[in-house]
């Protein structure tokens, strides 16, 4: 079925099957949390006899009506070069080394903070040409939704692939000790069905380093033996960096240019995120 709808959009896909890189390449990847908390509160969730009263979606629905009474809409983003900015100060040459990739989301990063301003339009001012003003609150969001996981596309380690480490870690695999890795077994241990999946995240742990095939016991066409390169918890030990500058490094270009002679203490004020964010 083919379906044809105007931008932007969302989709939603199972572990069942993997996107295509490239069409990766062309969306904002929000993946779901599959630490073992979350399980542990999903299925303490399921078991609970507290019953929650049937929720009302009348107030979204009218929501979604009053959107929909001014659309199209258009928004200004008056801190674009503080964005920029905050990537020079904070992540120096990153633009210059970073995958081509980014070419693209920066773009989807600022329809992101559009987004989060028409959604919040009620608190938000116009300017003279009726425009919807974003906020630093708008691109806080968009951090909060989208760092985490475009920092594993851009080289941060995922916990997908600390997963993968720790299931070779449990198998008897160590630093100067290959052992013998099947899919099937792989994907018992990370807590998912497919086969296919298994094998892309062992293959992206090994892209990353944090695995090595060992060829000295792998042959052509029997089994994988893989050891460890660097061990699950050196890796989270790891200093971690996101993709997107903190809202403070953004808040900190702001306040230099409104108050270029402001003190110490207040330009360390002005680094503090915005108040309470309310999510997208």
């Amino acid at each position: 079925m083919t379906i044809v709808k105007n931008g932007p959009i969302a989709a939603i896909i199972t572990t069942a099957r993997d996107v295509d890189p490239e069409l990766k390449t062309r969306t904002l990847v929000n993946d779901a949390d599959e630490t073992g908390g979350q399980t542990v509160a999903i299925v303490k969730r399921i078991l609970s006899d507290v019953r929650l009263p049937r929720p009302d979606l009348q107030p979204w629905l009218d929501f979604q009506a009053w959107l929909m009474m001014d659309a199209p809409y258009r928004v200004r983003i008056p801190f674009k070069e503080a964005i920029f900015a905050g990537f020079e100060r904070w992540r120096s040459q990153f633009l210059e080394t970073a995958a081509l990739r980014v070419r693209r989301d920066i773009n989807n990063i600022i329809c992101a903070v559009k987004a989060s301003a028409v959604l919040h339009r009620a608190q938000r001012a116009v300017d003279e040409d009726g425009a919807i003003l974003a906020t630093l609150d708008d691109y806080a969001n968009v951090h909060s939704a989208f760092d985490g996981d475009l920092a594993n596309l851009y080289g941060k380690v995922s916990e997908k692939t600390v997963a993968v480490v720790r299931a070779i870690e449990h198998m008897g695999g160590a630093e100067d000790l290959s052992v013998k890795v099947t899919l099937r077994e792989l994907a018992k241990r990370l807590g998912i069905v497919s086969l296919k999946t298994a094998g892309i995240r062992l293959i992206a742990a090994a892209d990353h380093g944090a695995v090595e095939q060992d060829d000295s016991r792998t042959g052509p066409g029997g089994a994988r033996f893989f050891k460890v390169v660097k061990t699950a918890k050196d890796i989270e030990a790891e200093p971690s960096q996101g993709m997107l500058p903190p809202v403070g490094e953004i808040s900190r270009f702001i306040s230099a240019r409104t108050h270029p002679q402001e003190t110490g203490e207040q330009r360390e004020q002005g680094d503090r995120a915005p108040g309470e964010r309310a999510r997208i």
